[in-house]
């Protein structure tokens, strides 16, 4: 009796601890950052660009660069900029959980940036950043950090003004980024596997319980005792055995959909182009 519930008490902990993994772990967040729009020099744009990228890129690993404007963007999906529900309609039609892009306008004596972040299920938040003419413009990316939730970035080597920034350099090749969407499906997969072993080789042990108690003796009152205690383990086998086949289950399933969703996104990918007749989607990838 005291195996039973020691096996029972140990096997039920080793349960929980399995059904936990999937649901501790965070889903990752995917921003898209768009490139500014605005009538302010290419130079100051493309500075003001990657400012913008460090920010958003401190507060998700999965962040990906844009090639088109929200303006260019809005058209191809079919919306005005300015309309309220344009943004959104813009972030779910890219399928990406937040989208970031803004405006820069240069004025006679200062510049004035407009960051807005569209997140899904919440209205767009916007702030504003102003840059006087001959200001450092590390100072914007002060600005903005708080704003982002992350701290500034580290201070560029040699302080930029808005007359003088000049073009960003082409990146070179870097590493691919650690897929985690795809290693966690995995791993909560994995997890659900061992859990579906574990449910059928307690089932197995309940069945064959069960033999022993349909050929036990009932002639005394040991007898008795002995077939009380063989039901009570077959009840405990039972039980745990269910509860570990079915959370397997669940979690096989729940794993192998994270990774057929990663496969999905990462196979297509929906590009807005605009050209001088019009506007429309590309669609690309690997099939």
């Amino acid at each position: 009796m005291r195996g039973g519930a020691g096996v029972a008490r140990f096997l039920t902990a080793l349960a929980i601890v399995v059904l936990a993994v999937g649901p501790a772990q965070a889903e990752p967040r995917t921003v898209l950052v768009l490139p500014l729009d605005g009538n302010a020099a290419p130079a100051l744009r493309a500075r003001l660009n990657a400012s913008i990228e460090k920010l958003a890129k401190a507060t998700s690993d999965r962040v990906t660069i844009g090639d088109t404007t929200f303006g260019e963007t809005a058209a191809a999906v079919g919306c005005e900029p300015a309309d309220d529900g344009c943004a959104e309609a813009v972030r779910a039609t890219l399928g990406v959980d937040e989208l970031v892009h803004g405006t820069v306008t240069a004025g006679p004596t200062e510049t004035t940036l407009v960051v807005r972040r569209t997140v899904a299920r919440e209205r767009t938040h916007a702030t504003t950043a102003v840059l006087a003419t001959g200001e450092p413009l590390d100072t914007v990316e002060a600005e903005l950090a708080p704003w982002f939730d992350g701290a500034p970035p580290p201070e560029e080597p040699e302080s930029l003004t808005a007359e003088d920034a000049p073009p960003l350099a082409e990146p070179g090749p870097s590493r691919p980024p650690i897929n985690r969407e795809r290693t966690k499906g995995f791993l909560i997969a994995a997890g659900g596997g061992l859990s579906l072993v574990i449910g059928l080789v307690l089932w197995s042990h309940k069945s064959e319980i069960q033999g022993e108690i349909d050929d036990a003796p009932t002639r005394s009152a040991e007898d008795f005792a002995h077939l009380e205690q063989l039901e009570d383990r077959a009840f405990t086998y039972a039980m745990v055995g269910n509860l570990m086949v079915i959370g397997g289950l669940a979690l096989t399933g729940w794993g192998s959909w994270i990774v057929y969703q990663d496969h999905r996104s990462r196979q297509v990918t929906v590009t807005p182009s605009v050209t001088s007749t019009g506007a429309g989607v590309s669609v690309g990838g690997t099939w």
